[in-house]
């Protein structure tokens, strides 16, 4: 799975984008909302700002098979 993580800060308020790629067959929505409750955990506790919302943008879906070229390098 592909995972990108971008932190805007606007105004009072951080916002977390995360472009990911999943697997075939998943509960994309259940999924989704685990991300978010993990990403907003994750970056609160490791740089201690509260963040507002995680925005995240599913750009593909691949194979179980499938072999990314992120893995053959």
């Amino acid at each position: 799975t592909k995972l990108e993580i971008e932190i805007e800060d606007t105004t009072e308020e951080e916002i977390a984008d995360l472009s990911v790629v999943l697997e075939f067959g998943i509960n994309i929505p259940s999924v989704c909302v685990k991300l978010q409750s993990a990403v907003k955990k994750a970056v609160e506790d490791m740089t201690g700002q509260k963040i507002f919302a995680v925005n995240i943008v599913v750009q593909g879906i691949r194979n179980k098979n499938e072999v990314s070229s992120e893995e053959n390098e």
